[in-house]
């Protein structure tokens, strides 16, 4: 993570190189500097299990691509977002 930014939000997929998303969410939360840092799971993976990791590690939302709205993630960004200033 950027040492000098300061997130309002992270929005990240579980499918990536390197690390995947269950492994960052799991380092969001484990650091002081980001526990409280929302974080939005948008991605392919539907299953209940995905679902509920992703749950259980801290994700504040979880959005699947098949069932993808704009309006419904800007609404999450927003809630998050303001919420927090």
């Amino acid at each position: 993570m950027c040492a000098s930014a300061e997130l309002d939000l992270v929005l990240t997929d579980l499918d990536m190189p390197v690390m995947d998303g269950f492994e960052l969410l799991a380092k969001i939360r484990a650091s002081e500097r980001t526990q409280r840092l929302p974080v939005i799971v948008l991605t392919t993976r539907a299953t209940k299990g995905h679902l509920r990791r992703a749950s259980e590690l801290g994700a504040d939302a979880y959005l699947t691509k098949a069932d993808f709205k704009t309006s419904e993630l800007a609404s999450l960004v927003r809630r998050h977002v303001e919420g927090a200033a």
